[in-house]
This record gives C-alpha cells, structure tokens and sequence, in this order.
C-alpha cells in the first residue's frame, strides 16, 4: 500500500439525511436502522485496487449535520478532493440544504489551480418510494440528474444506503472526476516531503486532537 494515492473526500448534508449510513453501507457492508447522529466528524476508509490502474486509499469524513450551522472547521476540510453532498429523496427542503452546503464548502476548501473540488449530489432513502406509489417531480431520476447539471454538480444520483443502490457508481464517478481534474497531481509537490503514511497519520493525529477537545466523535 505504500504506493497507493491518498484521496480525502467529504461527506456532508443536513442531519437525517443518512451520511453515515451511506459510510457503513460503502465501507463496512452493513445498515443499520438506528444510527446516532455524528457529533463534529468520523471518517472511515476504502481501499479502492487497481481503480483506472491505481491504487487509491479512500478516507470519507462524515461532517456533522448541525455543522453548517457554526461553519465548518477548515481542520476537516483541508485536504480534501472531493465532496459529497446529500439529501433526503422524502424532503425536497433537503436540496435547499444540500446547495448551501455546497457554498460552505466553495467558501472553505482549497483549490488548486483556481479549480474547486469535484462534488457529486446523492438523493438518499430511495428505497423509502417502493411503496409510495407515484413519484413527485423532485422524487424522479431525471430532476436530481437536471438539478446536479444545473447547479454544477458533476453528477447526480439517487441512492439506498439500506440496499447499496448506485453507492458505488456514484462514488467511483465522483473518484473518476478527481482524478480527470488532475487534482492530487497538483497538489503532489505539496505532499511530496510526506509518503502517504505520514499524510494519513497527521489526518488522524487531527482527527485525535478534535476528540479530545469534544469536538469530534471519531
């Protein structure tokens, strides 16, 4: 693993959304229907071989919900190259929030050679329609993919984190577009007087630092 690329994506969206529940699906294979709210932030990891033939360490951090709220800490953002964004497929009032999430973290993130990071839009709880009957406009697949291209998501997709529906193609597209934007090859100088191990270990170091102040549920 020592020549895998390190790639830091967010994961953000109002509370209730289902965040962390998308991290355990994607990550651990597993849903639960009781899941505390996160408090500050979590992160897990995926390991992702030979994706367009690299090996890429994936760590997603779970930003709290109420987090927007009292501006999300630069500490969780730096670094990141990617995000995600998500909402709720039962709440239409979630992709209001989705789009200010998405300016919380134009205001916050870095960029790199004036480009912002890719973000991609989930609309989560798919599953929660099978029995609704008829879909309303908000609820179908063509208004996210409609409202992703409008508010210059890279994609958007409906998803199930209680049955894996589209978890992965949304994630690897989201992967596909960091790497097409080249961004961890501009930001490679920066990393270069740290292997990824050490890159990895400041992470979680901060990570640590926030726990102990009680800022972070990692």
């Amino acid at each position: 693993m020592s020549d895998s690329l390190f790639v830091k994506i967010l994961v953000v969206g109002d509370s209730g959304v289902g965040k962390t529940s998308i991290l355990n699906q994607y990550c651990y294979s597993k849903f639960d229907t009781a899941v505390n709210p996160t408090v500050g932030c979590d992160f897990c990891l995926k390991v992702l071989t030979n994706f367009q033939g690299k090996s890429l360490r994936l760590q997603l951090w779970d930003i709290a919900g109420q987090d927007r709220f009292t501006a999300v800490s630069k500490l969780y953002v730096k670094g990141a190259l990617g995000c995600i964004i998500v909402a709720d497929i039962t709440n239409p009032d979630s992709l209001t929030g989705a789009l200010r999430w998405k300016e919380v973290i134009e205001e916050n993130a870095d960029h790199v050679d004036g480009k912002m990071i890719p973000m991609v839009i989930l609309q989560n709880k798919f599953d929660l329609l099978e029995n609704q009957g008829r879909k309303l406009d908000f609820q179908t697949e063509e208004y996210i993919k409609e409202f992703a291209n409008k508010h210059d998501f890279k994609a958007g997709y409906q998803v199930s984190a209680k049955s894996n529906m589209n978890l992965d193609n949304s994630i690897e597209t989201l992967v596909k577009n960091i790497l097409k934007m080249n961004i961890f090859e501009a930001r490679k100088d920066n990393f270069a007087k740290n292997d990824n191990k050490s890159v990895l270990k400041l992470t979680q170091t901060q990570v640590n630092q926030n726990k102990d102040n009680g800022n972070c549920a990692c």
